[in-house]
């Protein structure tokens, strides 16, 4: 949750920096813009002092002869003077670079892809890798750690938005209906949201009049333009809500885990402290005050919580690495960014030392608040804890065992509902197939090629020993990631011409 939704974005100035969205064609705010709208913003607001426009998906690496699928991003060049660093080697793009005309194309590369393909080159500059298919120079080397500003999308590489002309001719970046780019923005200072809001608003109405097609929704109401501020995100703004719920679920699960731990923790301090008091009451008899007394159990309860802390911090360190190391196998590069940060550790901190406290309390309670008569005279019958101590530890088991039986039905219903899922009929048969993808993006297939490439795949599918049936299609059923710039280009490799 730190991580993903209190970390801030890595820009200069959090508090000024704002996302842009256009409401789409059914109506939701949080639509994408496209490349003629961004000009509109750019030149027609004053409330801004940057503006930048960018578009992210999958590119083919072809570096030193070896092919690549990475994520990549289309990008305006006002987008990285909006970051908190520099590039740490090179510029970044210039304000002709963003013009079709550019007589170069050219490329900045992340941190971790210069270090891990290219071997941290310093002399990397001016080389010649290729996007795509098509030849691109290097001409910086990104911030470390920075992998674009979309959260859970890991970004590579960064061209110049003049460069969607040719990688991604389906865009048609020229379109005003064509909205596939994200918006960013920097308030001037001393420009409060809100005014900004609204000079946005009227915008909208003004982009309506005069572009009424593109700017109707399905509704036949006009489009709206709705300012985020970096708060809201820092995650896809849509399902920021359902974020915060799922986070807030596995905070309560773990509240209830920590819950039972701390009631049987709580319970054999009791115990501990019921063995303990006769030796509690030698020490009040030599002149030891009662907080004194409490202090020490107090204090052994905290060391015991802070030790737990402790191990639990190095456990999370240890699921952080290996939830890191996990990549799904889907076209979009995921990156699953949870760290270990301060905000983490002083949380973890904080929990320690308050259960340490209410470990110790209820002992430190019991074995302080009886007269030293009272406790000689038990000590000598041989008589064990009753009353309120008894009903005490009894509470403390009954919630134990509540809180225990509450996690196991909830665990129960999910295993339930996930065996039912995959059981559940989906309109087709699952069983005894497989998948193989193909990307003709990475080296630029035209369509002859493409059409043939597609072909001999499905030749030798067939020809392959247990294979019954082969095809082609553009996307998966059922598949939460379309991408529609492969399958285009599939459909279009793969189409005969006149059909």
């Amino acid at each position: 949750m730190s991580g993903l939704l209190l970390k801030p974005l890595p820009v200069a100035e959090p508090n000024r920096f704002v996302g842009l969205y256009t409401s789409d064609y059914s109506g939701p705010p949080f639509g994408n813009s496209s490349y003629p709208d961004f000009l509109e913003f750019r030149d027609r607001s004053h409330s801004f002092s940057a503006m930048a426009a960018a578009m992210s998906g999958p590119v083919g690496l072809s570096a030193d002869g070896r092919p690549e699928l990475i994520g990549g991003e289309l990008a305006t060049a006002s987008y990285w003077s909006l970051l908190d660093r520099p590039v740490s080697l090179g510029r970044g793009f210039s304000a002709q670079e963003d013009q079709a005309s550019s007589a170069q194309p050219v490329v900045i590369v992340s941190h971790g892809l210069w270090q891990r393909r290219f071997g941290s080159d310093p002399a990397i500059l001016g080389k010649t890798i290729r996007v795509s298919g098509q030849p691109v120079t290097i001409i910086g080397v990104g911030p470390a750690g920075f992998r674009g500003l979309a959260r859970g999308v890991a970004i590579d590489l960064w061209l110049p938005i003049s460069m969607a002309r040719s990688l991604v001719p389906h865009a048609e970046l020229d379109e005003r209906g064509s909205r596939v780019l994200s918006v960013f923005a920097q308030l001037k200072p001393g420009v409060a949201a809100a005014a900004a809001q609204a000079e946005l608003t009227v915008l909208a109405e003004q982009l309506h009049r005069e572009y009424q097609e593109q700017w109707t929704d399905v509704r036949q109401a006009g489009r709206r333009i709705t300012l985020v501020p970096e708060s809201g995100m820092r995650f896809f703004p849509d399902a920021q809500g359902a974020a915060f719920g799922a986070s807030a679920l596995f905070l309560t699960v773990v509240g209830l885990v920590l819950a039972i731990a701390c009631a049987n923790l709580a319970n054999l301090l009791l115990a501990r402290a019921a063995n303990r008091r006769r030796e509690l009451a030698i020490r009040a008899a030599l002149g030891a005050s009662r907080w004194r007394l409490a202090r020490a159990q107090l204090v052994e309860s905290c060391l015991l919580s802070i030790a737990g802390g402790a191990l639990g911090v190095l456990l999370a360190v240890w699921a952080v690495r290996l939830i890191s190391a996990f990549h799904p196998p889907i076209q979009v590069p995921i990156q699953l960014e949870f760290t270990i940060d301060h905000r983490v550790l002083l949380f973890a901190a904080a929990v320690s030392v308050l259960a340490g406290l209410a470990l110790g309390l209820a002992p430190a309670l019991q074995s302080t608040g009886r007269s030293l008569v009272t406790t000689f005279k038990d000590d000598a019958a041989g008589l064990q804890l009753r009353g309120g101590r008894s009903r005490l530890r009894g509470a403390l088991v009954v919630t134990q065992v509540a809180f225990s039986t509450l996690l196991l039905i909830a665990a129960g219903l999910f295993l339930r509902s996930l065996g039912r899922s995959t059981v559940t009929d989906p309109g087709f048969s699952t069983r005894d197939g497989a998948t193989l993808g193909v990307d003709l993006s990475i080296n630029r297939y035209d369509p002859a090629r493409g059409r043939q490439l597609v072909q001999t795949v499905l030749e030798r599918a067939l020809a392959t020993p247990g294979v019954t049936a082969a095809s082609f299609t553009t996307g998966l059923p059922l598949s939460p990631f379309g991408d529609r710039r492969r399958g285009m280009a599939i459909k279009d490799y793969a189409r005969q011409p006149g059909e």
